[in-house]
């Protein structure tokens, strides 16, 4: 067994990149390589960055197949546990041009092409950037239809911004797909991974998947042309559920939680899907077609009525009104925090307006309303840009977030572990007991060539979050007043170093009256790509 090393920053295709000092460049050189001197078991490390275009690993001499015992692995480096000189970050794999522009497919075109290989495992990879001049076009990663049996997988990768995730591996564990028009198609296993925000089909033609985390789409689960098998998949927002579409595809579902679909399931004809000991809540129609057993309708089922001997099978169908189940509140309010883009927003930036004026009429709308985002950020940050169809500048950005693009990893050498690219706010939660005290402290450094930045270095801040009442009031437009901790800091430190040096600062607060959640905020407060705020060694006691 060998090692190989890619850097996109550090290396050279010129070299042989058996040594991190000797890295090549790109991984279709890798790929080259690992063919020529390579064998089954071969370990290819890849240092965090960008690496733009195909990769190629289709033909003879472009890569190597594994065995079941000794699969190929590429192995992304995200924390720089390899290559320790090469700060933290996300390892790219992207069809975007230098622009951060989609490749236009017109054909079938993939980010990786990995046909005609065998036991292929890749890990920590971060893939996206296709968008479609046809229906089946542009892919993440595609294989020959074979790589459902003999070994193509990924594990703890994200596949996002394309026309379609990927097709034809045999296993997709630990990760995530979200923003692209389709899901993962003929995907042998899909294992443990959320999709979200997939507008056609997260799973289609996919003959296995358990336990994962499907939001958003027409169809949740298509099974199709072949015996599918579900097992305890959480299905949210989908206008179908679970759908079996033809005569060809057998498909049961075990243990399903639905949430929030239109049609919970549906077949179609009485024989091609079968669903049990399930448990549906916020639908509006149970399902049509198939083989239902037992189905827990825990309330919130709209149109529960229209179900009848026409849309079942089984004379035996068992409907069991169960129990509701209910959320915390902060536990959906954080849907709002986790669901914020964060590593790349320049698209969402300035792109909206910052005048309104109704369209049927050109009166101008005047609010107060929206003078913070959803989680209480200010909505002046960022840089004013020309809208993309008015004359006029604007610093409104699209959607409820206020955007910043921020970097985060995690390394075992104490590098940097976060930094935010411009201006913008990171916030870090911090439960505080009743009576317990609470002192955070960080290295926080500001990195740019901005000539005024030394009148915005960057703050730690030590607030309530924005979900914790408090005594103070947050008043929002004329009328409107609530009790919140959005805007409450409790203590406040700025930096005082100069440009690339680290300062400690400390923020402190309590003992608290009660139990609270605080939040450490690190506030970036200078606009523009040219500066970067970066915080490590983050120390909360």
């Amino acid at each position: 067994m060998a090692i190989w090393y890619v850097s996109v920053t550090t290396g050279n295709d010129s070299n042989d990149a058996t040594t991190i000092a000797n890295a090549c460049a790109s991984l279709t050189k890798a790929a080259e390589l690992v063919a020529a001197g390579g064998s089954a078991g071969d370990i290819i490390y890849i240092a965090p960055g960008t690496y733009r275009g195909q990769v190629d690993m289709n033909g003879a001499g472009d890569g190597l197949d594994g065995t079941a015992a000794a699969p190929v692995k590429w192995v992304g480096d995200p924390n720089s546990e390899i290559f320790t000189a090469i700060e933290p970050g996300i390892v790219r794999l992207t069809g975007t041009d230098e622009n951060e522009m989609p490749y236009q497919a017109t054909a079938t075109w993939m980010v990786l092409d990995i046909r005609n290989r065998d036991y292929n495992h890749f890990y920590n990879l971060s893939f996206d950037g296709t968008t479609y001049g046809n229906v089946h076009t542009g892919y993440c990663f595609y294989s020959s239809s074979d790589g459902m049996v003999t070994g193509v997988s990924f594990f703890n990768c994200i596949f996002q911004s394309s026309n379609i995730a990927g097709r034809y591996v045999e296993l997709v564990q630990n990760c995530v797909v979200i923003g692209c028009g389709y899901g993962l198609y003929q995907v042998g296993t899909v294992l443990n991974t959320v999709l979200i925000g997939n507008g056609l089909y997260p799973l289609f033609a996919c003959p296995t998947a358990h336990n994962n985390l499907i939001v958003g789409g027409a169809v949740g689960i298509w099974s199709a042309g072949n015996r599918g098998s579900y097992i305890n998949n959480t299905t949210v927002g989908c206008n179908i559920g679970h759908h079996v579409q033809n005569t060809g595809g057998k498909a049961t579902f075990w243990n399903s939680f639905m949430l929030g679909c239109n049609i919970a399931m549906k077949g179609q004809a009485n024989n091609y899907s079968h669903a049990t000991g399930s448990y549906y809540t916020g639908i509006a129609k149970l399902g049509q077609k198939g083989h239902h057993d037992i189905i827990h309708a825990g309330g919130a089922i709209y149109n529960g009525d229209t179900w009848n001997s026409s849309d079942h099978e089984n004379a035996d169908f068992i409907y069991r009104p169960a129990k509701v189940t209910l959320w915390g509140y902060n536990n959906i309010r954080d849907i709002a925090r986790n669901l914020k883009p964060t590593v790349l927003t320049d698209g969402l930036k300035g792109i909206g307006t910052a005048t309104y004026n109704y369209a049927d009429t050109g009166d101008e709308y005047t609010t107060a309303l929206a003078q913070y985002d959803i989680l209480g950020h200010p909505r002046d940050m960022g840089e004013p840009s020309s809208s993309h169809d008015k004359a006029y500048a604007s610093t409104r950005d699209a959607g409820c977030w206020e955007y910043s693009n921020v970097y985060i990893s995690s390394s075992a050498a104490g590098q940097v572990t976060m930094s935010i690219e411009g201006e913008g706010q990171f916030a870090i939660p911090i439960a505080v007991a009743s009576g317990s005290s609470i002192t955070a402290s960080a290295d926080i450094k500001l990195k740019t060539t901005n000539a005024l930045a030394s009148l915005l270095k960057p703050q730690f801040i030590l607030r309530q979050r924005s979900t914790e009442p408090s005594s103070s009031y947050s008043f929002i437009g004329e009328t409107y007043a609530y009790p919140s901790g959005a805007i409450l800091e409790l203590d406040t430190a700025t930096s005082t170093a100069a440009s690339d040096v680290y300062s400690n600062l400390t923020i402190k607060a309590g003992p608290m009256k009660r139990d609270t959640i605080l939040e450490a905020v690190l506030y970036s407060r200078t606009t523009g790509s040219a500066s970067t705020s970066s915080m490590s060694n983050i120390v909360i006691q």
